[in-house]
């Protein structure tokens, strides 16, 4: 090699040094001023964008008979539909001799996101032979007890359960108040002013794209560097300080001082509407609060249940005991595990195969007297 291309030669291999320094000084300061927010793994996936499809009626459905690998926050998962686009059993045939049936409603607690097919506490509760009953898990992400009622509607004469079993979030009653949610868009009740309700935004129009594909290997292996995040546009380098949509509509709802539990709010409509759907279907309708993970919020009443700790459980149950539905408490069950510093989360806060067994385990004993009992 003549001197000249020797010189050629240590000049490019500085300039490759160079700038694979300056990308690693850049890598590092990105990762800095990211901090939390950077996550060196693919970027999670929305349910609608993996595994939904615009509904009219309800604003969104899940794909019938889609199968897909799922990457959360953290966590990856295999995700089967069935041929009702629902997760688990379609259960379209009546119930084998001796077997009860329970239709489960709720949203991506519910439905198990976070965790395999066969882990989710819907599916738990149909291999419990304390219960002896098929659970048709209709729970769909991202829903509100409106939507969940307007499944009823559609999946309960299909399905002519003994009992129905809601799952109840906090931020139902804000999806209740809205037809913006989750960045989708949505009916809810509305209340004229000669006090009748009706169903507002219904039809409702396509908003988000769905069927995102999972992503490439490509992908993958660039989720490791914060520099390729932000430049990609995956994630802003500082966290956008303008509130979206939904955060601007719940916030407007707190400051005005909006009592989302309130008798004349479409929450309650929605519960109300669902023990009358129960009543015709002839089921038992039994809802249950997620828990937050915390010490108990407020002070016990006297005479209340031991297991209530939380407020939202309290306030659902005096709710029920209004409008005429049971309710069971996971409250007691995940604090204890919470206490005694159990893992019961994936990291976006729903709960793993551990904090599914742990509701499984506690619906289970309730649910059996319920399904044994006259309604």
């Amino acid at each position: 090699m003549t001197d000249a291309r020797r010189r050629r030669a240590r000049r490019v291999a500085a300039a490759t040094a160079a700038v694979v320094v300056a990308l690693a000084i850049a890598e590092s300061a990105f990762r800095a001023v990211m901090g939390e927010r950077f996550e060196a793994a693919p970027a999670a996936q929305r349910p609608q964008d993996v595994l939904g499809r615009h509904d009219a009626d309800v604003g969104w459905t899940l794909v019938p008979g889609k199968r897909m690998r799922v990457f959360g926050q953290g966590v990856e998962y295999d995700v089967a539909l069935n041929a009702r686009g629902f997760r688990g059993p379609a259960h379209d045939e009546p119930p084998a001799p001796g077997r009860r049936r329970i239709a489960l409603l709720g949203d991506s607690t519910g439905f198990g996101w976070g965790v395999d097919d066969g882990a989710t506490f819907g599916e738990l509760l149909e291999r419990d032979p304390r219960l002896s009953a098929d659970v048709a898990n209709l729970c769909v992400p991202g829903y509100s007890t409106d939507q969940e009622l307007w499944t009823l509607e559609r999946e309960g004469p299909r399905l002519a359960p003994d009992l129905v079993l809601v799952q109840f979030s906090p931020n139902d009653l804000e999806g209740c108040e809205t037809t913006f949610a989750h960045k989708m868009l949505k009916p809810r009740f509305v209340r004229g002013v000669d006090g009748a309700w009706r169903v507002g935004n219904r039809p409702v129009e396509a908003f988000v794209p769905v069927g995102v594909e999972p992503p490439s290997a490509a992908a993958r292996v660039l989720s490791n560097s914060a520099l390729w995040q932000v430049l990609s546009g995956r994630t802003p380098l500082v966290a956008p300080k303008t509130p979206s949509r939904h955060d601007a509509v719940d916030a407007a709802s707190r400051v005005a001082g909006l009592d989302l539990w309130r008798a004349d709010g479409p929450s309650r409509h929605a519960f109300e509407l669902l023990v009358e759907q129960c009543r015709a279907l002839g089921a038992r309708l039994v809802s249950f609060a997620v828990p937050p993970f915390c010490e108990p919020d407020e002070p016990a009443v006297p005479g209340e249940d031991g297991t209530i700790l939380y407020a939202t459980t309290r306030r659902l149950a005096r709710l029920g005991r209004d409008v005429g539905f049971e309710t069971v408490s996971l409250d007691r069950a995940f604090h204890d595990a919470w206490a005694a510093g159990a893992d019961v989360t994936v990291p976006d806060g729903h709960w793993n195969a551990r904090g599914h067994r742990i509701a499984a385990e506690t619906l289970a004993p309730t649910l059996a007297a319920f399904l044994t009992s006259p309604k």
